[in-house]
This record gives structure tokens, sequence and C-alpha cells, in this order.
């Protein structure tokens, strides 16, 4: 595991990788942090 990867929280890579899933084979995401807040059961600041 890369020291980037190992600093970030948990939260932090879920949401990474949620982003990065949604914008697999270059399709354009433009959800935001309320749509990726109730996806991830996040707060909207937190997202």
């Amino acid at each position: 595991m890369s020291s980037s990867k190992a600093q970030l929280s948990i939260t932090k890579r879920v949401l990474l990788d949620f982003v990065k899933f949604k914008t697999n084979n270059n399709f354009k995401f433009f959800g935001g942090n309320e749509y990726i807040a109730s996806v991830l059961d996040l707060t909207k600041n937190t997202a």
C-alpha cells in the first residue's frame, strides 16, 4: 500500500472508491455532496 493511501481515513477511502467506481470507463459523474452523502450514509459536510 502506498504511503499516501495509508494516511487516508476509512471514510475517505470509501468516498474515493465510490467516485472511481462511478467514473469507470470515462463516464461522467455529476453527483453532488447530497447524493454522495445519501448513498454512503454520511452527512453532507463529510461528503
